[in-house]
């Protein structure tokens, strides 16, 4: 097995993805092999998986979230970067989708759409193109749950310029505030964040977050707006003070 190294300016990242899925690199070390029931507690969703729910699983890694998604009778699709990735799975899930190819989903098809150790390896505006796609093809009370990390030095949080090095080994961290920013750029909402992970030898640590479509029955309904807009103006308060 041949280990390369993210700076390697010759493999895109779109290759970089290619090659540890196909075996070729340390695919132990790239690609996550978290269990379903792991990343759902983590990400605060192990209420919204159950059978017959029509689930988007982000994010491929070695597969074991899909698997166990499929295992408890979920409707499963999933979206990779990697056509390698995707070849894993296609005989176990209903659809498999490329970034280029998931616009054709139909809106109001997911219950549920997660994304674990993704968000980290994707520029700003990447993320906002896929989190206004996956917003848009969320049903009614739909949730769009995301694991993203965050630096404990401020100075390497919402760096404006992301070099391939950083995207290919998951160095993209942002503060809670700019991923608010980001998912309202979308066009979604934040209505639940949760700080799921610290991590001292990497000074570091991750985010899980719930978003929405802005017609999600919490947030549309008139009777709940006003304590909505209080609880999310109180969070933003907590992170950017």
């Amino acid at each position: 097995m041949e280990k390369i190294d993210p700076s390697d300016s010759s493999l895109s990242v779109g290759d970089w993805w290619e090659y540890h899925h196909k075996g070729k690199g340390d695919f132990g070390l790239w690609l996550t092999g978290s269990s379903g029931r792991d990343v759902w507690h983590n990400l605060g969703i192990s209420e919204y998986v159950f059978s017959k729910q029509v689930v988007l699983n982000i994010g491929v890694g070695l597969g074991n979230c899909t698997r166990d998604l499929v295992s408890c009778g979920c409707t499963v699709h999933v979206l990779d970067i990697s056509i390698s990735a995707l070849e894993k799975v296609r005989g176990i899930v209903d659809a498999c989708w490329l970034p280029e190819t998931f616009n054709i989903v139909s809106e109001g098809t997911y219950d549920l759409t997660i994304s674990n150790l993704v968000s980290q390896h994707m520029r700003d505006d990447d993320l906002i193109y896929q989190i206004a796609n996956v917003t848009k093809t969320l049903k009614h009370g739909g949730i769009f749950a995301m694991q993203f990390a965050f630096a404990w030095d401020s100075e390497l949080n919402d760096l404006p310029n992301t070099e391939d090095t950083l995207i290919k080994g998951g160095g993209v961290c942002r503060t809670l505030g700019k991923m608010i920013q980001l998912v309202q750029a979308a066009g979604g909402v934040v209505v639940w964040a949760n700080r799921i992970g610290m991590y001292p030898d990497y000074r570091s640590g991750w985010y899980a977050i719930h978003i929405v479509r802005p017609d999600f029955p919490f947030v549309s309904s008139e009777s709940k707006r006003k304590t909505f807009v209080s609880s999310i103006s109180s969070l933003l308060h907590r992170v950017l003070s």
